[in-house]
Order: structure tokens, then C-alpha cells, then sequence
């Protein structure tokens, strides 16, 4: 084999292999952001304080949705999210069966604050078969507004 043959080769091993390393969950997670890749939400799973937004940002080629896959478990006046601001899950469906709303396209973004400590749990309806889930967890601020070290919610 060749010299440059074998470099090249070797170089794109080394690119493949350490693509997962750098997949940037650690600086999305740093300013609130989760991307979405061609069937995943990354980081799978986001922590902030209540109050926060958070911007989903569709970084892939394909296009998604950011659905609540139910009612979120925290407190009564918690609301519902969706890409599209839908009411509920099934209208989000009905929406993306009929290509009628709550498409992201690849570059959109939505963006949703959380304000009620608990735990969010969404998909991305046309990739669930795929397991394109994430969860976003909203821990309450103490007194001074400060994050509550509490770890709970």
C-alpha cells in the first residue's frame, strides 16, 4: 500500500473512532441547549433550575419534533410542551401524520422555559420507533433564587 493511501486510511479510523468522544452533550448541557442528531436528542437528559429555557436546536439532516410524551410528573400547573404548541400528545401526532405543524427542519430551533420543578419527559415523534427520547429535569431555586442544592424535586 501506498504511503498516502495508508495515511488517509488510517486518518479517517481515527476520525470514525473518536467521533462519539466529542459528541457535545457537555457544552450543550452548559448553556441549556440540546441538539438533535439524525435519531437522538443529545445530552439524553438535561438538568436546570426552574425557570430556565432551554433551546432544542435540530443539528441533523432529517427533520423532528419535541413532543411531551405526557403529562410531565411535577405539579398541577405544569404545561404541556410540544414543537407546533400543541395541547396534548395526540394533537402533536395528528399534526405530524398530516405534515401539518410542529416540524423542526434541519437548523430550526424551539425553545420551551420550564417553570415548574419536575420531570419532562418528550420524544421525537416520527423517530420514537428509533428511541429518540430525552428528559429534562426542573429542580426548584431556593429562597435567594439560587439553585436548590437539594437535589430533589
Amino acid at each position: 500500500m501506498k504511503r498516502r493511501a495508508f495515511l488517509a486510511l488510517a486518518g479517517a479510523g481515527v476520525s470514525t473512532s473518536l467521533a462519539g468522544c466529542f459528541d457535545g452533550s457537555a457544552a450543550a448541557a452548559e448553556d441549556n441547549r440540546v441538539t438533535m442528531t439524525q435519531v437522538k436528542f443529545r445530552p439524553k437528559e438535561l438538568t436546570v433550575t426552574a425557570g430556565t429555557t432551554v433551546t432544542f436546536d435540530n443539528t441533523s439532516s432529517h427533520s423532528h419534533t419535541v413532543t411531551a410524551s405526557g403529562l410531565p410528573d411535577a405539579a398541577d400547573d405544569s404545561e404541556y410542551f410540544a414543537s407546533g404548541g400543541f395541547d396534548d400528545y395526540d394533537a402533536a401526532k395528528d399534526a405530524w401524520d398530516a405534515r401539518s405543524g410542529g416540524i423542526l427542519e434541519p437548523g430550526d430551533t424551539y425553545e420551551n422555559t420550564f417553570t415548574t420543578p419536575g420531570r419532562y419527559d418528550y420524544v421525537c415523534i416520527p423517530h420514537l420507533r428509533a428511541d429518540m427520547v430525552g428528559t429534562v429535569i426542573v429542580e426548584p431555586e431556593d429562597d435567594a433564587g439560587n439553585e436548590s442544592t437539594t437535589g430533589g424535586y
